[in-house]
């Protein structure tokens, strides 16, 4: 089964979703063990607070154990869940998505050392009781236990996600987790920047293929393979979601946020606008 696919198909497990992380509150009885194969397309964490997790990878077995955490890389697994005393299980299970990584693995000082090798890349990395780990922890539960709106929320598992991984970055183990990156991110990367670095401003596919290095054929044709649509299409849609954040922010006008967010003018923003969300720009600032 598809990862994070497993969790999503059933409902008990609470999940809160952002742009750049997912949380799944993983908690239920156990009455026995059983193995469950996984195929991870993303990295991913989990944090055990009952019981005790196995993962079975092509190249090693390890469990994860009460406290403990655990950063998994992409590829298939079995994993299975151990009983505990009162036969529970509970853990927090946080999908770093790629546009995070991408983030990260371009500003990490890693980045320009090239003497690090993509080669022998873990499986698993376990990071055991740390403090700042737990309080991670803690600070998910009160996602789950507080009244929070539901975009309040989708923002707060982002703040939860990025500040996650900076922990991690602060580990002994950055390096091996710099390099777990690697194949998630993929061959792409630099392709995904230079589209994520330029999509607000007011440039053109052939000024896009131009910074990309391509024909704009070639572009355009890589753009389908990457993000299955078409690059009008998705900027477009990827201006409007920034434009949302703007308003939401309530510190320009819509004049301001056109300009910011690439558009031609306020006109042609509101009109795109509303067909996206079914109110004008207007309507949200109120």
């Amino acid at each position: 089964m598809e990862f994070p696919d497993y969790f999503i198909d059933y409902p008990k497990f609470r999940t809160i979703e952002g742009t750049y992380g997912m949380c799944i509150e993983y908690f239920h009885k156990l009455d026995s063990i059983t193995d469950i194969q996984l195929n991870i397309n993303e990295l991913f964490c989990v944090y055990v607070i009952e019981g005790v997790i196995k993962f079975q990878s092509p190249g090693d077995t390890v469990w994860v154990y009460k406290d403990n955490l655990a950063v998994v890389n992409k590829g298939p697994y079995i994993m299975s869940e151990s009983l505990s005393v009162n036969n529970n299980f509970k853990a927090y299970i946080v999908f770093l998505k790629r546009e995070l990584l991408e983030e990260y693995y371009s500003k990490n000082v890693y980045a320009a050392d090239h003497s690090l090798s993509h080669s022998n890349v873990k499986d698993i990395l376990i990071i055991e009781n740390c403090l700042l780990i737990k309080s991670f922890a803690e600070s998910i539960s009160l996602l789950y236990r507080g009244n929070y709106e539901s975009r309040k929320k989708t923002d707060l598992i982002d703040i939860k996600t990025k500040e996650l991984i900076h922990y991690l970055s602060y580990s002994n183990l950055s390096k091996d987790i710099y390099r777990m990156m690697h194949p998630v991110i993929g061959n792409d990367f630099k392709f995904r920047k230079t589209i994520n670095n330029n999509y607000l401003n007011s440039l053109d596919l052939k000024d896009l293929a131009f910074l990309c290095d391509m024909s704009l054929s070639s572009f355009k044709r890589k753009f389908s393979e990457i993000y299955n649509t078409t690059p009008s299409k998705w900027i477009k849609n990827k201006k409007l979601e920034h434009s949302l954040k703007l308003i939401e922010g309530e510190k320009f006008s819509i004049k301001e946020i056109a300009y910011k967010c690439g558009f031609e003018n306020a006109t042609t923003f509101s009109r795109l606008f509303k067909s996206k969300y079914g109110a004008s720009p207007k309507y949200y600032m109120q």
